[in-house]
């Protein structure tokens, strides 16, 4: 199996390996969005292919947060002409800080097996002020072959965290919203009871930035320690519904916690299917009154 590759890349990396033409490489626009393909047509790194996870099959599960099937994942990563020697390269048009686009898919790869995998740390828009070059050619590679191992300790399932509310085998840190996760509110994407798993860890996916661009592995790690985590402990981390939590399985790899999981049902599905006993909730703060007055 071809080894591991940095979690992150910088543009000028990318943009040197394009100009010498390194035919290992594969990149991918991983951006979300109902208009993310059409943006892709328009503008798009050079050489690089339009991801949709999408186009695979999908669980047979009502969870927002399902995986693909695995054989329908492998085939689609093999039409795109990635092989298991590939270094592939995900990327999107908008910042990370944004949405988990290319992280989502950078974990859906070491999931199935692939490691050779990494993030670019900026986004079109500022591969474009960089000064690099985009285009609207499309490239198509000849079919390859992608043989899927799962990595399966990479992924929990609902069984697994519902156990571990009493047995505390791991860490669960949720990357929601303080107010989501404490259930003064529901989030967008959230349905029915508010509030969070028993045990769990906050940690806003918000902090994991400074602007557009994640923190440095130093302020990431004081982050985590701050916030009561033991980066020597297993650690699955998890979000509404199992795509913006991928943000930090990367940044627990890029302070060296290479094995985190990810919840993937996360909130949505365990505040659907949890118990009242089974859920955590913070009282909302009271709101100050004042007399009014007429004048």
């Amino acid at each position: 199996m071809v080894g591991e590759s940095l979690p992150t890349v910088t543009a000028m990396w990318l943009s040197h390996r394009i100009a010498a033409g390194d035919d290992n490489l594969r990149v991918l626009d991983c951006s979300k969005g109902s208009e993310a393909e059409d943006q892709y047509k328009m503008a798009h790194i050079p050489g690089s292919q339009f991801f949709s996870e999408g186009r695979c099959e999908l669980e047979d599960t009502d969870v927002v947060g399902s995986l693909p099937v695995t054989e329908s994942f492998a085939e689609y990563v093999s039409n795109l002409g990635i092989s298991n020697r590939n270094h592939v390269v995900v990327y999107q048009n908008k910042s990370l800080a944004s949405e988990p686009g290319a992280t989502r898919v950078w974990w859906l790869f070491r999931y199935h097996g692939h490691h050779n995998i990494s993030v670019l740390d900026c986004c079109l828009e500022q591969w474009i002020n960089e000064g690099l070059p985009v285009t609207a050619d499309s490239i198509v590679y000849p079919k390859a072959t992608f043989q899927p191992t799962l990595v399966t300790q990479l992924l929990k399932r609902y069984d697994e965290v519902v156990a571990n509310i009493d047995q505390r085998d791991f860490q669960y840190l949720d990357v929601r919203p303080p107010p989501w996760f404490k259930g003064h509110t529901n989030g967008p994407y959230e349905e029915g009871k508010g509030g969070h798993i028993p045990g769990s860890i906050n940690i806003p996916r918000g902090t994991l930035f400074i602007g557009d661009a994640i923190k440095k592995p130093p302020q990431l790690k004081q982050l985590l320690l701050s916030s009561g985590v033991d980066l020597n402990k297993p650690i699955t981390a998890g979000c509404a519904r199992g795509s913006h939590c991928s943000t930090m399985a990367l940044v627990l790899y890029l302070v060296g916690h290479i094995n985190a999981s990810l919840y993937v049902g996360s909130w949505m599905e365990f505040g659907k299917l949890s118990a009242d006993d089974r859920i955590e909730s913070e009282p909302a703060p009271e709101v100050e009154q004042t007399e009014c007055h007429n004048t």
